[in-house]
């Protein structure tokens, strides 16, 4: 309090503070510290980076949320906008209803002529994930040449999963929310106008 009194100004109490501070050191032979350099623009990097994987898996959830309230049917035509993105031409979509074991066709080419014909099932349910028995049951939809795509909202069991990766005489290929999200911005720029309204995105640089 003493030392308070006799410097009331802030800098000059740090400045005395100092001074005695040397004085001490050097009475009782102590070394000066060794001052550690902080690279600034590492942790401002290294804040960023923490900040952008935040961001991205806010926006993520977002993006899920947003679909998980998507009519069934509207989520079907989602995917259909995907393929064509990708590179594929829809020659049939499911009607309301009964669906047959397929929700769309799609092919490589604009009338089917080459390449393997993609047959695609569209489960938009939140719910539990998808078991073994409905990817049976797909496969069994899918004929010689042709692929299967499976696209489930809230994803696959394990023993769904392996079923997918050994199954020998038919290609199937998985698909989980995550997966749809990340195509759908991959692909984004080739999207159509129309399909952009569907779950329009915008980057942030």
């Amino acid at each position: 309090s003493q030392q308070l009194e006799a410097f009331p100004d802030p800098e000059a109490f740090a400045l005395e503070s100092r001074r005695l501070y040397q004085q001490w050191r050097r009475e009782n032979n102590v070394p000066e510290p060794v001052e550690v350099e902080i690279d600034t623009e590492l942790q401002v990097a290294a804040g960023g980076l923490l900040n952008i994987e935040t961001l991205e898996e806010d926006e993520y959830s977002r993006i899920r949320k947003f679909l998980s309230e998507k009519d069934p049917y509207d989520f079907q035509d989602i995917i259909a906008a995907l393929l064509i993105g990708l590179g594929y031409t829809i020659t049939w979509k499911a009607p309301p209803g009964p669906d047959g074991g397929f929700d769309i066709v799609a092919v490589p080419d604009s009338v089917g002529a080459r390449g393997a014909w993609v047959k695609v099932q569209v489960k938009r349910t939140t719910g539990s994930k998808v078991g073994v028995q409905l990817i049976r049951e797909f496969l069994s939809t899918v004929g010689d040449g042709e692929i299967g795509l499976f696209v489930a909202f809230s994803g696959f069991t394990e023993e769904a999963t392996k079923t997918a990766l050994h199954s020998q005489q038919r290609r199937l290929r998985l698909l989980d929310i995550d997966e749809v999200i990340e195509l759908w911005a991959e692909s984004y720029s080739k999207l159509s106008e129309s399909a952009k309204r569907m779950v329009p995105l915008r980057n942030i640089w």
